[in-house]
């Protein structure tokens, strides 16, 4: 699910804790963009015969969009601009929070660091 508005976010995050069984887990796997410099806009992320991929960062609303274009044998273009929009992992642990806050469960869940933690630790190599 691709939600581009922060509401949308916040709405998620509050109908799967009301969903979540005591000690259930909410996974969201959401990429972030590196440190951007100043006037840094464009990311080529992917170039050869049949695509081009370039990533398109708005830093001062966290929005992004991937620009596809695609080469097909037939000599067609096609294009495509899917919008996103990131979030800060300390955003995710605000969100994530704030929803366990407005629907309790019996049993408390780990904070979303500790989530993030154990994630990035059963992953690392």
């Amino acid at each position: 699910m691709n939600l581009t508005a922060q509401e949308a976010k916040v709405a998620c995050f509050q109908n799967a804790a009301a969903h979540l069984a005591a000690g259930g887990h909410f996974l969201v796997e959401m990429p972030f963009p590196g440190l951007r410099r100043a006037g840094d806009r464009f990311v080529v992320f992917d170039h050869s015969d049949t695509h081009v991929g370039i990533d398109e960062y708005d830093v001062t609303t966290q929005r992004l969009w991937s620009h596809h274009i695609k080469f097909l044998p037939d000599g067609r273009v096609q294009r495509a601009s899917p919008p996103f929009r990131y979030a800060w992992p300390a955003e995710l642990d605000l969100r994530g929070a704030d929803a366990h806050a407005a629907a309790p469960l019996a049993a408390p869940l780990p904070s979303p660091s500790v989530v993030r933690e154990r994630a990035a630790t059963t992953f690392s190599s």
